[in-house]
């Protein structure tokens, strides 16, 4: 994964949301939103991440404010997305996902995301993101958060 620069109107979101279809379908629906996302994000110059665990997706998304706003307007509409909520939003330095137009990693399984690759993934949000510093604090906690439902342990607390 390679950084690349912003424009100076790109923006990061990072937002939860939960599955809403059947679990029969979960596998197929996921093929589909990712296969979607590298269709849609390359015209638009959208780069990002998607985590998933027992349903549940995190997002990291990465463009022009009105490309994002276009697609989370999208997603809201989405019949495979509930309850969707932003975590973050913040103008970006840096694209932390510049050569990604989306990657999905599945924390349930271990192979998926590594220790190294969230190493990887915090050192990039860090350079990118031109927010106070507990904004990084908050990804950190959403990043551990979801390790520590994938280990079935409790995340830590006073990152």
């Amino acid at each position: 994964m390679q950084s690349g620069r912003a424009a100076a109107n790109d923006i990061m979101i990072v937002y939860r949301s939960e599955y809403a279809g059947d679990d029969g379908s979960f596998q197929s629906d996921l093929a589909a939103i990712t296969r979607e996302a590298i269709e849609h994000n390359s015209a638009q110059d959208i780069t990002g991440v998607l985590l998933h665990h027992n349903h549940v997706f995190v997002q990291v998304l990465e463009g022009s404010t009105d490309g994002l706003e276009l697609l989370m307007n999208k997603l809201r509409k989405d019949r495979r997305h509930r309850n969707i909520e932003v975590l973050l939003d913040g103008r970006i330095r840096v694209r932390a996902f510049s050569d990604w137009s989306m990657r999905a990693f599945d924390l349930n399984d271990e192979s998926s995301l590594s220790l190294p690759i969230l190493q990887q993934l915090t050192d990039t949000f860090r350079r990118s993101f031109s927010t106070a510093e507990s904004t990084l604090m908050q990804f950190h906690q959403v990043m551990l958060g979801a390790i520590a439902r994938k280990n079935r342990t409790p995340p830590p607390t006073g990152v």
